[in-house]
């Protein structure tokens, strides 16, 4: 049986970005489901609470590593994380 890696993070969204990025996550692009499920990751959630995001996700690869450089040079994910930056 895999074992099943848990990741959890938390960044301070400003205010006046909040709206923008709770409509960005409302409607994730396809193609950026896509590879979070390429790359093995599964029930990915964020939360929002007093100015903070709160993200969690579960891990069922056996590469990490390899895993996440993959999703760092798709260029549809490139577009979006940096649509997602929390300025």
């Amino acid at each position: 049986m895999k074992s099943i890696r848990r990741f959890g993070g938390v960044i301070k969204v400003k205010p006046d970005k909040y709206a923008y990025y709770a409509q960005l996550h409302a409607n994730p692009w396809p193609d950026v489901n896509a590879m979070i499920k390429k790359c093995n990751i599964a029930n990915y959630s964020i939360y929002f609470k007093d100015g903070y995001l709160f993200s969690y996700y579960e891990y069922h690869g056996d590469n990490y590593q390899e895993d996440m450089k993959k999703m760092a040079v798709d260029p549809v994910t490139k577009k979006w994380w940096a649509e997602c930056v929390p300025a």
